[in-house]
């Protein structure tokens, strides 16, 4: 019996498509950014800084190349 037959079908095989994760891009390295210990502060603040301009650096760049990529790959060599 599969996973998805014992937790009730589709709803549970939908909950584990790929498409459910996309939430959470950015969300770990967040998480363990703030959970760092830091008296002052400053550290954290630069870290988080980082964090976020990477985090929206790769969503423009895969967002803006996608469709380049996906139409070079259907159209062969």
């Amino acid at each position: 019996m599969s996973f998805a037959q014992r937790t009730g079908g589709a709803a549970a095989a939908d909950a584990l498509s790929p498409e459910s994760s996309y939430g959470l891009r950015g969300g770990v390295s967040v998480a363990l950014v703030q959970s760092i210990p830091s008296p002052s502060g400053e550290a954290r603040v630069a870290l988080l800084t980082v964090n976020y301009l990477i985090f929206l650096f790769s969503i423009l760049i895969q967002g803006l190349t996608i469709s380049y990529v996906v139409n070079r790959l259907l159209s062969g060599p």
